[in-house]
């Protein structure tokens, strides 16, 4: 459960290095990061995870369209949160 929990912190500490980019100004390798994190969670990822980095990912968005579509992907993985996740 450990090692669990501690790969779980790196893909938090992954999220939150893209986010520290996007705050940066550096929106395009925010994007990036945040693209690659997302297709390695894949559609079964922590819920957790693919909320925190679709809600971001959205404001990395140029087309108001896509930035929809993210938050709405945000919307349904934390519809799959639980109370201990």
């Amino acid at each position: 459960m450990e090692q669990q929990e501690a790969s779980e912190d790196a893909v938090m500490t992954r999220i939150g290095q893209a986010v520290m980019l996007l705050h940066g100004g550096d929106r395009e390798e925010a994007r990036n990061r945040f693209g690659l994190l997302w297709a390695e969670l894949g559609a079964d990822g922590d819920a957790l995870h693919r909320c925190t980095l679709a809600h971001y990912m959205a404001d990395t968005q140029d087309d108001p369209g896509d930035e929809l579509a993210w938050d709405l992907r945000a919307l349904t993985a934390a519809e799959g949160l639980s109370d201990e996740r």
